[in-house]
């Protein structure tokens, strides 16, 4: 069972994500209720959970990280300064880069070469997705450097290390083999987007346990058409139509189109090109 809550501020999502826990029978230890929530909003969400619902033992709030660390085995685990230094020795062995030919060897160029390579793996883009005939000449040497180093760097910790965009690919692949996430309902709320991979556990969830629920902004109204990217919505939209699952679908968007509303909607975030 899929459902999505249609909302226009982020606190009104957590806000029915908590009515609903308040309907859970806290006497049935056999199902786990677990909210996903991202890392800055875990505190809150847990406050909130103790100040409406209070105490109990099958709720949870988790984010996908922390829920990774409860299910996957132990591994050697590569911290993001291991990582950088891990790099660095890489970029040695790869000299002389086509594009990055000066600044290689500062810190500050292995530190964001890190962040890229971590990035491409959050989105799922391979080194072989890097090169590419199409993309225009001007970027096509960079995109070989950051294709060659990110090949070496997973050549490097295949089978030996993980970084934490390694933790979520895991996740993903282990979690149709666990009986508490077949026995489990999810609720989901408080991002403002999702990544590809985040988006992809999503999935996995819809399809494994017993019920997904996900509260995400919409922008619609006067006041907040501008505020939201609606990616999320989208993303699980076509998460259902690939999956053949028909979601139910919450609204709960209504603004009142006041003249102040109307003057936010109309003026806030929206950026005209000058002729």
């Amino acid at each position: 069972m899929i459902t999505i809550y249609k909302n226009s501020t982020t606190k009104q999502g957590a806000m029915q994500i908590v009515q609903l826990l308040k309907r859970v029978d806290k006497s049935n230890l056999s199902v786990m209720h677990t909210v996903i929530v991202p890392d800055r909003a875990s505190l809150e969400m847990e406050r909130l959970i103790l100040e409406q619902v209070g105490g109990s033992f099958n709720v949870q709030v988790l984010t996908f990280k922390r829920l990774a660390s409860r299910i996957l085995p132990k591994y050697d685990y590569l911290s993001k300064q291991a990582g950088i230094m891990a790099l660095a020795g890489i970029i040695q062995d790869n000299k002389p880069l086509k594009c990055y030919t000066k600044g290689a060897d500062s810190a500050g160029f292995v530190a964001d070469m890190y962040d890229t390579i971590s990035m491409m793996k959050y989105c799922k883009i391979s080194p072989e997705q890097l090169v590419n005939k199409d993309f225009p000449k001007s970027i096509q040497a960079k995109c070989a450097d950051i294709a060659l180093l990110y090949r070496a760097y997973m050549d490097y910790t295949k089978d030996k290390f993980i970084d934490s965009a390694d933790k979520l690919d895991l996740l993903c692949e282990q979690l149709p083999h666990e009986e508490s996430i077949k026995n489990g309902y999810f609720y989901i709320c408080d991002f403002d987007n999702l990544s590809t991979q985040e988006l992809a556990l999503v999935e996995q969830l819809m399809l494994t346990s017993r019920g997904v629920t996900i509260s995400c902004c919409v922008g619609k109204n006067f006041a907040d058409k501008y505020l939201f990217l609606d990616d999320i919505y989208n993303g699980v939209l076509k998460v259902c139509q690939r999956n053949q699952m028909q979601p139910n679908i919450v609204e709960n968007t209504f603004v009142d189109p006041n003249a102040v509303t109307r003057q936010i909607g109309e003026h806030l975030y929206h950026y005209t090109t000058p002729n």
